[in-house]
């Protein structure tokens, strides 16, 4: 919708606008439905060429990213990569809702994965 665009283009996503101008709304209800993909299997396919390559990289690996750790798991499950990664994923809630916009997003990522060395971190 119109208002959900403005949220977005105001605090970069719709879900950290309705937080910042404290929208009434059911946080849980929120993520579950926005993350939700119909016949997921439709747009994601396994990738073995990207298996093949996170499997060459030897550092720790970690799946960051600004949905629900439900959704990147289905996502990386489809993609038959999910044993790629051993250590837990670093989502939205991990976050503590900030946005891939700001660098707090970052340093709770980076606190989690204890690297306190951003030089040391190649985010794809």
């Amino acid at each position: 919708s119109g208002k959900a665009y403005e949220l977005y283009k105001k605090h970069g996503t719709c879900l950290r606008g309705l937080q910042q101008e404290e929208i009434k709304f059911d946080l849980d209800d929120f993520l579950k439905t926005v993350h939700e993909i119909p016949k997921i299997e439709k747009y994601i396919k396994e990738d073995p060429d990207l298996k093949k390559m996170l499997n060459r990289i030897t550092v720790d690996k970690w799946v960051f990213t600004a949905s629900i750790k439900e959704h990147a798991t289905n996502c990386i499950e489809h993609l038959g990569v999910e044993k790629c990664f051993e250590n837990p994923i670093i989502d939205v809630r991990a976050a503590k809702f900030h946005t891939k916009h700001s660098i707090e997003c970052y340093q709770h990522a980076m606190e989690i994965a204890k690297n306190g060395d951003p030089s040391l971190c190649y985010i794809a």
